[in-house]
């Protein structure tokens, strides 16, 4: 089975935070840079980059200065069951 980038952004993104965990705020507990996403999903940083705006876009995620905000986590969870 071969996943878009978008579908390994969000598998990859719920592996993280299940394995670091969220704050009181629903930030990710570990800093990570666009480029870190990229190479960790095997993707180029351009790619990644617009996956990060369409989940901001959709009010899904935050990311800003390494710091990645959960906004609406069972929609992000959605983009895994509708795949």
């Amino acid at each position: 089975m071969h996943l878009s980038v978008k579908e390994r952004f969000v598998v990859n993104l719920i592996y993280l935070i299940n394995y670091f965990g969220l704050d009181e705020e629903n930030i990710l507990k570990i800093e990570l840079t666009k480029t870190d996403l990229a190479a960790y999903i095997g993707s180029t940083y351009e790619t990644v980059y617009r996956t990060i705006s369409e989940l901001e876009n959709d009010k899904i995620i935050s990311f800003r200065n390494k710091i990645v905000k959960i906004i609406n986590l069972e929609k992000l969870k959605l983009h895994i069951a509708n795949t």
